[in-house]
């Protein structure tokens, strides 16, 4: 006999299927009353696959008696942020090539290209992290960018993810979490709203 799996208890401990392109995910955290775990969202298959596999999840749910909800939707990005382009490039390029290898090991691949930091931090920036799709190697803005492409692309979901990637010194990964900290996550929260409406009114006058 198949075991059931427990549902899900909002007021117990969140379990979330992993969903990346295929709705397997979908229909499991469906029917069972589960979290979603996009974990491909940043990947150019994986981000085509969201909506579709939200409303696969969305049918299942109703299918069972539930209403699916998006706060308890997680989306994964790999990220890792600098005040510039070139301080992200600097910062992750000593250790980037040894994670590339973990990557590429895991995944049995082997790469008929050069392996450079520049060329593995163009890859996984253009093409993808392993299964975890394109990275953020850069500034707060490009963050911002890849959140609202992801927001504009679901209709809106619950958390946002920051997949870690261990590619850079301890100082430089926490001023990493620092940027996304003060920079990106104010620009959600539209805590600026009220500095950026003073400034044009002092600009105006």
């Amino acid at each position: 006999a198949r075991a059931q799996l427990p549902t899900y208890d909002p007021a117990g401990i969140e379990v979330a299927a992993a969903s990346t392109i295929s709705p397997n995910g979908s229909v499991l955290a469906g029917t069972h009353g589960l979290s979603l775990l996009s974990l491909a969202a940043s990947s150019p298959i994986g981000f085509d696959a969201l909506d579709r596999n939200w409303d696969v999840y969305e049918k299942v749910s109703a299918e069972h008696g539930r209403v699916a909800d998006r706060r308890t939707w997680r989306l994964v990005s790999p990220m890792f942020l600098a005040e510039t382009r070139a301080d992200a490039e600097r910062a992750v390029s000593r250790r980037i090539g040894a994670i590339a290898a973990y990557v590429n090991r895991q995944m049995g691949v082997d790469p008929d290209w050069a392996q450079t930091p520049a060329s593995i931090i163009d890859y996984w920036r253009t093409e993808s992290l392993g299964e975890f799709g394109q990275a953020i190697i850069g500034t707060p803005d490009e963050a911002i960018t890849q959140i609202e492409r992801l927001i504009e692309k679901t209709g809106g979901f619950g958390t946002l993810l920051v997949l870690h990637v261990d590619m850079a010194n301890w100082e430089d990964t926490k001023r990493s979490y620092e940027l996304f900290a003060s920079e990106v996550v104010p620009h959600f929260r539209n805590r600026n709203a009220g500095r950026k409406a003073s400034l044009q009114f002092a600009e105006d006058r």
